[in-house]
């Protein structure tokens, strides 16, 4: 439902300069916004080669294969089935 009252909250300035000045706010709010995500952008970017380079230098220290036996990875195990339904 729409209040009737609403122009109170808000009202449009009359004055063309206001309304010029006001738009060039919100472009230079929107601009800013968008600059900030970028700075972001580049932060996380930045953050994501020194990642891969840390891990590059550490498979290059340390060997690029761990040797694996076949045997470690398989579990012995024994179980007991302790109920079994009968058709």
């Amino acid at each position: 439902m729409k209040d009737p009252n609403w122009h109170r909250v808000y009202r449009v300035p009359q004055n063309p300069l206001a309304r010029a000045g006001l738009v060039a706010l919100g472009l230079a709010l929107i601009a800013v916004s968008f600059f900030v995500g970028l700075m972001m952008l580049a932060v996380f970017a930045g953050l994501a080669v020194l990642g891969a380079i840390y891990i590059g230098l550490m498979r290059l220290f340390r060997g690029f294969r761990r040797k694996r036996e076949d045997d470690d990875d398989l579990v012995q195990v024994e179980y007991k089935v302790v109920r079994r339904e009968k058709d």
